[in-house]
């Protein structure tokens, strides 16, 4: 094909001759068309007037609130957001070398985080379910969970093209064989996933692809109880399949509490010292070529052991300097809750710290209560004093 003939001016002349000799049966299809048009244009007038009320440190005027609030309808039932995104940026090409991941299920970041300008600066708005050790079975579940994705859109849409915005997507989804006489107590992850690989790789890469068609910058997942080859394996298949641009990114989350089997030799070992756990999640995530590793410390306890405190500050400074060498961008969380862990991170020079129960007030056992826009502020001034020094 010659190369004019692929000209966006040339191609949209010939588009505009079509339109005009529609038939009455592709009438319908045009109207509909032009119906989505006028929502876009809504969205993105309110994401415009987001942008200039956070900007100028005002509230809303009552016009924006009912574009914002017929905007946030439209994206709750699917309609795509403007293409503009902020992405997560390699630290040198970024103010702050350690930006500050703030953890919260949606509600807090639309009315705190994404209503004060000073509280982005260095600062990633993590979409995050956080739930421990509130229920009889929490045993049995992670300490984090998928959000709802069509929230996920409305706190895009408020995050407009300032700030990042991150999604925790959780485990992939292992299913349990369903023939008579299986119990799922004498299943465990490996073993479920060797059943069926399919279906987690299919709907982990769904799912990525729904948060980063959003505008998310990056995806989180996390690996506990696979093996090594099989994090490897779902790692491969989900880069492949995932829809996202250059700048949208993938981060693997390994907990410290849990041992990881690694199975790539013919007797299988496994490792369990936090310090190999961590030069461990280096290997695995280069070798399944995602983009950010993750070092986690929350248990299925309400009280978490700072992940600073299980990795030690000179553990955490070389596994922080191996994964740069190999690529890649770091990022711990679990128990941040004052200066030293913060500090300590910084001086470390890890690339993001999520913090997640500390910036909140006080809730339900397990769950975080209203987040506390002071407690951010903190943060943030912490982190930026610590990078002063």
């Amino acid at each position: 094909m010659a190369a004019s003939s692929t000209r966006p001016d040339l191609i949209a002349r010939c588009a505009a001759r079509y339109l005009k000799r529609v038939t009455e049966e592709e009438r319908t299809l045009v109207q509909r068309e032009h119906a989505q048009r006028k929502i876009a244009d809504i969205i993105l007038a309110a994401t415009i007037a987001i942008k200039r009320a956070r900007a100028e440190r005002r509230k809303f005027a009552a016009e924006e609130h009912r574009l914002i609030t017929c905007a946030e309808y439209h994206v709750r039932r699917g309609a795509p957001l403007p293409a503009r995104f902020a992405p997560i940026r390699l630290s040198r090409q970024r103010t702050h070398r350690t930006l500050l991941s703030l953890a919260d299920p949606g509600r807090g970041h639309l009315q705190v985080t994404l209503r004060d300008a000073d509280l982005l600066d260095g600062v990633v708005v993590h979409h995050e379910v956080i739930a421990r050790g509130a229920a009889k079975s929490a045993s049995r579940l992670p300490p984090y969970r998928m959000v709802d994705i069509r929230q996920n859109g409305v706190v895009r849409l408020h995050a407009a093209d300032d700030v990042p915005v991150s999604v925790y997507c959780g485990r992939p989804a292992y299913l349990l064989p369903t023939w008579k006489g299986a119990k799922s107590k004498d299943w465990t992850v490996a073993a479920t996933y060797e059943t069926d690989p399919v279906t987690p790789c299919n709907l982990a890469a769904a799912a990525a692809s729904a948060a980063f068609a959003n505008g998310v910058a990056d995806a989180k997942f996390n690996f506990d109880e696979l093996t090594v080859t099989q994090a490897i394996h779902l790692m491969s298949q989900v880069r492949r399949a995932v829809d996202r641009n250059a700048l949208q990114t993938l981060s693997t989350q390994f907990s410290l509490h849990v041992p990881i089997r690694d199975d790539r030799r013919r007797r299988a070992i496994e490792v369990s010292r936090p310090e190999d756990i961590a030069a461990l999640s280096i290997e695995i995530t280069r070798d399944g070529g995602w983009d950010r590793v993750t070092l986690d410390s929350a248990s299925h306890d309400i009280r978490t052991t700072p992940l600073v405190d299980v990795l030690k500050a000179g553990a955490l400074a070389k596994w922080t300097q191996e994964a740069h060498a190999r690529g890649l961008e770091t990022y711990i969380s679990g128990g941040i809750s004052s200066a030293q862990h913060i500090e300590t991170a910084v001086r470390a020079r890890v690339d993001g710290i999520g913090i997640g129960t500390w910036i909140h007030k006080s809730g339900p056992p397990g769950l975080p209560g209203p987040l506390d826009p002071q407690r951010v502020r903190e943060a943030i001034r912490i982190r930026n004093e610590a990078e002063a020094r």
